[in-house]
């Protein structure tokens, strides 16, 4: 199952709620962890909170809800995210967050130590946000043909709020673009995946599908590793999770001068990132995802012109 590695990580108290309602994580977008609060999640866009009896309600009921108050539990949870071995992951926590098997995201709150004014790392944590990863192969099966004139794959700038789907729709275009697809050849594709939620690597291995024809470089800061990508693995296409920053803006200049198209994914809305000036004229393709009071979400495609091609509904399942 694809929250496996979710499960062995979560305290006791919470396994034994969800035995209790029978409740499966794969229900789930977040579970969210708050020392002396209550356990909340998200499912279907919608927040609920976990009781102890294993219930999931809109209102919160003191007398019922489930609550973590034990520090050691708190501290268990980042033991087990980190293998045991809390020093290992240090540059991640440092970051605010941990990577585990399958791609799940664990964001991390407590007390900050600084030194000479710089973050150093967390410690005392407070509160976890996990986030489940989706691999949900094809769900960018119909997107693909819009993103290619003629012969050439065309660069493409993702866009939505946190939480609809970026990651896994860049995750299955990366593939389709890598393995090819009959109708349009594969390209030798580089992603730099700084968090290591787009391709889940262990021991340097992609335990999700990125394709045949992709070299992954996990971990380090993506400014560095996208450089690095395109000065030694010559790719065809780069491809990065959340960039756009000024440096990455740099690269991304760079590496068209070089030949290399693009494919990247942002937080925001269309109207943001289609009028900003650093990013006008790198991408000819822009991807909005929306959601819809039913929480089916539709997938909106612009060209260069910010003019909107199409619209493409994806189920519900796809996330």
């Amino acid at each position: 199952m694809q929250t496996d590695a979710i499960w062995q990580i979560l305290p006791q108290s919470i396994k034994e709620a969800l035995k209790k309602g029978g409740i499966s994580l794969d229900s789930f977008e977040e579970i969210r962890i708050r020392t002396q609060r209550p356990v909340s999640v998200r499912r279907k866009m919608n927040l609920f909170y976990l009781n102890q009896n294993g219930s999931l309600t809109k209102t919160l009921s003191p007398e019922m809800s489930l609550v973590i108050s034990s520090k050691a539990e708190m501290e268990q949870i980042l033991l087990n995210a980190s293998r045991f071995s809390v020093y290992a992951a240090e540059e991640q926590i440092r970051q605010g967050y941990l990577t585990i098997q399958g791609g799940h995201r664990i964001g991390i709150c407590g007390e900050v130590i600084l030194s000479d004014g710089k973050l150093q790392g967390i410690r005392k944590i407070s509160s976890y946000n996990i986030r489940m990863a989706r691999e949900v192969r094809g769900c960018a099966r119909e997107i693909y043909p819009w993103l290619w004139e003629k012969e050439r794959f065309l660069d493409t700038l993702i866009v939505s709020p946190p939480g609809l789907g970026k990651t896994t729709l860049l995750r299955d275009l990366v593939r389709l673009i890598s393995d090819g697809t009959g109708i349009h050849r594969p390209l030798t594709t580089s992603l730099a995946d700084e968090r290591g939620e787009v391709a889940a690597c262990i021991s340097g291995i992609p335990q999700n599908d990125v394709g045949q024809n992709t070299d992954v470089m996990d971990g380090g800061s993506k400014t560095d590793t996208m450089i690095m990508l395109l000065r030694t693995m010559a790719p065809q296409v780069l491809a990065a999770d959340e960039a756009g920053g000024e440096e990455d803006i740099k690269i991304f200049i760079q590496a068209k001068k070089w030949g290399t198209a693009l494919l990247t994914t942002a937080h925001g809305t269309i109207k943001q990132h289609l009028f900003d000036q650093k990013i006008s004229g790198l991408f000819s393709r822009y991807i909005e995802i929306q959601i819809d009071n039913d929480c089916s979400r539709n997938v909106l495609i612009y060209d260069q012109n910010r003019q909107l091609m199409t619209t493409v509904e994806i189920e519900r399942s796809y996330e």
